[in-house]
């Protein structure tokens, strides 16, 4: 019988922490030693520190070891309890040996805890029946299919039962994932088509003045065709969108040849860049 985490026998704590006692011990050792041989407290001090640097070297990579050590035993654990198909208790205890060595390229646990992951995704079994060949699926429930889904044999063994189990259902999912494609490609083109129109807004946006709101290449036309350019005052712009073109309509003041200062509507047909195509004459 597999042992669960609580059973799992870890180092006593004195092989953890007995380093500390080497240390307590060190000095009560050294003083008589030192005392007895008569030698000074300078040369005391460097055997000291020596000594104690020395310890705590030993002390770390004996307690590095002790954890791999505990931290192998816990995925060999955890692989006899994906055996069994007891996946939650499994992640408890890769999740403990990832704590004492935190290195993927070391501990083997992150594989394992990775496959595990893979295998309870909530969309797998759907995805895979769905993306799965008719061949495949015919040998699915023949229950010849070898195909490997996660990577690791007993996990694999377990996910083609679970497909086996739900091949019933292939149709359903075959139509969600499809009204979910078709669902997505609307939102999609929903957005391409919102992001076209405001492009399109802002360029036509762009084309008018935002001090007055004039059309700055029609104000140009018409100064260039006044009497008095400099009499020019801008009184209201409006435009209508004709899908390839715009209409815009400018009133205006200026003076006439007689000196007159005299109101004007101009209407004309402006490309999607601001370009004036043609005056229109009513």
């Amino acid at each position: 019988m597999v042992a669960s985490t609580s059973q799992l026998k870890l180092s006593p704590w004195y092989k953890k922490w007995w380093g500390i006692f080497l240390v307590i011990c060190f000095f009560p050792i050294l003083v008589p030693f030192l005392v007895w041989t008569k030698t000074s407290w300078h040369k005391f001090l460097k055997i000291g520190v020596s000594g104690l640097c020395l310890l705590f070297v030993v002390f770390g990579a004996l307690n590095s070891a002790n954890s791999r050590n505990e931290a192998g035993a816990l995925v060999i654990q955890a692989e006899s309890l994906v055996t069994e198909n007891k996946l939650d208790e499994a992640m408890v205890l890769l999740n403990k040996s990832k704590s004492l060595v935190n290195s993927s390229d070391e501990n083997p646990a992150f594989e394992l805890a990775g496959y595990i992951t893979k295998f309870q995704s909530p969309d797998l079994v759907k995805n895979t029946l769905v993306n799965m060949s008719d061949s495949d699926f015919s040998l699915l429930q023949e229950g010849k299919l070898e195909s490997s889904f996660i990577g690791h044999k007993v996990l694999d063994t377990l996910f083609l039962s679970k497909l086996r189990d739900n091949a019933d259902q292939r149709e359903v999912y075959v139509a969600e994932v499809a009204e979910l494609k078709k669902k997505e490609e609307a939102e999609a083109t929903a957005l391409e088509e919102a992001k076209a129109f405001a492009d399109r807004e802002k360029k036509i946006q762009s084309q008018f003045s935002s001090w007055d709101g004039s059309h700055t290449n029609l104000t140009k036309v018409i100064k260039e065709s006044m009497n008095d350019p400099k009499s020019y005052e801008h009184i209201k712009t409006t435009y209508i969108d004709m899908v390839d073109y715009i209409i815009v309509t400018m009133e205006f003041r200026g003076k006439n040849a007689f000196g007159a200062l005299v109101k004007n509507t101009v209407r004309a047909s402006v490309s999607l860049d601001g370009e004036v195509l043609e005056v229109i004459k009513d």
